[in-house]
């Protein structure tokens, strides 16, 4: 247990999604529990790990055919009049499952809103636009209305 509680100080890892949007935004600071598990650094840390992940882009524009979603279906994707595979939510949950994060707190969803009602329900905390709070460094942030349209981790 402690080399495990080691191994989630050092190596939690995070998303840095940078996204204008429409609609409420909302924010689940230091999803709940994980602040018991991890130093109190470890907000920065996460933030400076995904910032390494910035510049990674699609193998073709606008396909959705990227390495986090190889992870999640477990094969190649590429959108088409089918289906579209947008990433935001895979990515979060790419580097928790990096980090060692359990699915408890972070879990492992494609889709933006079902993950935040995930993450309520497993106990994080929400501040909706306009509450008064001031979103921190590793907060997990969701936009548009009922998180619909995106999310992303807060760097500042």
């Amino acid at each position: 247990m402690e080399k495990r509680m080691e191994y989630l100080r050092r190596s939690i890892l995070v998303v840095l999604s940078i996204a204008m949007a429409l609609g409420a935004a909302l924010f689940i600071p230091r999803i709940g529990g994980i602040e018991k598990a991890v130093a109190a650094d470890q907000p920065s840390n996460l933030v400076s790990i995904a910032k390494g992940e910035l510049g990674k882009k699609e193998r073709s524009a606008g396909s959705d055919d990227i390495e986090y979603n190889d992870w999640y279906y477990g094969r190649r994707v590429i959108n088409s009049r089918q289906a579209e595979y947008a990433w935001c939510a895979v990515f979060v949950s790419w580097c928790a499952d990096r980090a060692g994060i359990p699915t408890s707190i972070i879990p492992a969803e494609k889709n933006t809103t079902r993950m935040k009602n995930k993450i309520i329900s497993n106990g994080g905390t929400q501040h909706l636009k306009g509450s008064g709070y001031m979103p921190q460094k590793g907060d997990i942030i969701f936009f548009g209305a009922n998180a619909s349209q995106h999310v992303g981790i807060v760097d500042y």
